[in-house]
């Protein structure tokens, strides 16, 4: 399976964790036999397990300002595995034929989860 940029995946959160230290929920999603590990602020909002929704990945903002929306730089890629970081806050994701996009590159993150 080749997911095209840009990336979009409905998922689901499957667990929420807290970080001892910091103000973080750490938020695991799937979407298959893809998983995605997220820092999440909490004062933007809670994320409760079980909910659904879509992740969308993109080299230019989202036209739609729904959801959680995340702006950062692409730490590493391969087909395999793909981390973000948000300045500070990151974003893995790890399953079989993932796009690509290039090291370096500024993307933007949209968590748009159902009610």
């Amino acid at each position: 399976m080749s997911v095209l940029i840009p990336m979009e995946l409905e998922v689901l959160v499957d667990k929420v964790g807290k970080d001892p230290l910091f103000n973080l929920d750490i938020v695991e999603l799937r979407s298959g036999n893809i998983t995605i590990t997220l820092d999440f602020p909490r004062e933007i909002g809670a994320i409760r397990q079980k909910e659904k929704g879509k992740l969308l990945i993109s080299k230019e903002a989202p036209k739609e300002k729904k959801g959680y929306i995340f702006s950062g730089i692409v730490y590493k890629s391969s087909k395999n595995e793909l981390q973000i970081s948000f300045y500070g806050l990151w974003m893995k994701i790890n399953g079989e034929g993932l796009e690509e996009f290039a090291q370096g590159d500024k993307v933007y993150v949209q968590l748009i989860l159902s009610e």
